[in-house]
């Protein structure tokens, strides 16, 4: 294994490689790197780490877990998300508590943690104070990522509400947009 660590961690994430080609494990991808969570959750978990450790404990250390456990028994120990840009959204959807079935609830969470909208203009009145109650501080923190991260999530959902799955998948514009939330 090889482990990357940048310069400017945690701005920019570290990862892991298998370069003897050892791992067989859908959680890998094509040029060796290991999957060991989705880019949101790593953005998420490590804004504020000091020390790489922090990447070992939570997400390599459990990658090899799950690794263990999925080659004895052909399941995720931890569950599984898809890859790409669903798994980003699941990711999301998981932080913010919204149903995966429930996505006009998380893209109009979006909107409102990307500043896209006025809030007080899409969230109707009688709501607010219960979205303010139950959502601000999860608001908050993703906003904390980069507004423009979130800015290009929501554009990632209006696009894919709007798209068949296959004219999404040669998108450049989608290309260039999971790039920069994922930057």
């Amino acid at each position: 294994m090889e482990l990357f660590v940048p310069k400017n961690y945690p701005l920019n994430l570290p990862w892991v490689k298998d370069v003897d080609d050892v791992i067989t494990y859908d959680h890998k991808f094509s040029n060796g790197n290991l999957c060991v969570s989705t880019v949101f959750d790593l953005q998420l978990k490590l804004k504020d780490s000091k020390c790489i450790s922090d990447y070992i404990d939570g997400f390599l250390i459990p990658y090899f877990i799950s690794y263990e456990y999925w080659k004895e028994n052909h399941k995720d120990i931890f569950g599984d998300r898809d890859h790409s840009i669903a798994g980003v959204f699941q990711s999301i959807q998981e932080f913010l508590g919204v149903p995966r079935d429930n996505f006009s609830l998380f893209e109009t969470l979006i909107c409102w943690a990307s500043r896209s909208k006025k809030f007080k203009r899409f969230i109707p009145l009688a709501s607010q104070s219960f979205y303010i109650r139950k959502y601000s501080r999860k608001i908050g923190i993703l906003r904390q990522l980069g507004i423009l991260r979130i800015k290009a999530i929501y554009k990632l959902i209006e696009i894919c509400k709007r798209n068949p799955a296959e004219k999404i998948s040669n998108s450049l514009e989608i290309k260039r947009l999971f790039d920069l939330a994922c930057s």
